[in-house]
């Protein structure tokens, strides 16, 4: 009997208990409008040396318009040969390096190392028994007349050969002015003497040049060639 009243008096607590909760109010947790929130970053403390490598890496640009550049451009991958068309200015005086110099220059048809047409070419001819200088022609004949520079025309004498006999000291003179005078030659047992010259700029005459023994030789053979030129 005793085990059972306690039983009672227990069961009977719980649902006074259970009583007593079931009329206690409940409220709900909610909040009310809404607060700022700050979050501060505090930098953390660094003590002793710290390695830190900085890379700069060049940014992309590209210029639309009209723009001015200032400092060193480089350009690299440009082609080796640029086509220039239209008119080219040049403003200063720039240096200008030229290589492989070497120059060809291939005369016209018709023309001679001195760039002079072969119909202008002239050749003469004097020996001891003539009285003048006469125009050997390319065929081998020797003209009859004494030759004289056309009118309108020059005689441009550039190279001389001569021949003389006797005397001491051999040489010739052209011209009434004495335009050309060969070296003295010694003669040779026989009496001979010979020379040639070579005039690269050659003597301007306006009439045919007389032939004038130099030295104590006589005149053997004198032959002149040269071209004719305009004297306009």
């Amino acid at each position: 009997m005793k085990q059972f009243a306690k039983l009672m008096l227990l069961g009977l607590g719980f649902g006074i208990l259970a009583l007593v909760l079931s009329s206690v109010p409940i409220q709900p947790l909610g909040a009310t409008g809404s607060a700022p929130v700050t979050v501060v970053n505090t930098p953390l403390p660094v003590s002793g040396n710290v390695n830190a490598t900085v890379v700069n890496t060049p940014l992309p640009v590209s210029l639309q318009g009209t723009g001015s550049i200032s400092g060193t451009v480089n350009v690299g991958n440009f082609p080796a040969t640029q086509p220039v068309s239209g008119t080219v200015g040049i403003s200063g005086t720039p240096s200008v390096n030229v290589a492989n110099t070497s120059l060809v220059v291939t005369p016209p048809a018709g023309t001679t190392h001195l760039g002079q047409d072969v119909n202008s070419l002239v050749s003469l001819y004097y020996d001891l028994g003539a009285a003048c200088l006469k125009q050997n022609f390319p065929i081998g004949s020797i003209g009859v007349s004494c030759f004289s520079v056309p009118s309108g025309e020059f005689l441009v004498v550039t190279d001389v050969e001569w021949t003389t006999t006797g005397g001491t000291e051999a040489g010739i003179q052209l011209g009434a002015g004495l335009s050309y005078t060969s070296e003295l030659k010694e003669p040779d047992s026989i009496g001979f003497a010979s020379g040639h010259d070579h005039l690269t700029t050659g003597i301007v005459f306006g009439v045919t040049p007389a032939v004038v023994p130099y030295g104590s030789s006589n005149i053997g053979i004198v032959t002149i060639g040269g071209y004719l030129i305009s004297s306009h």
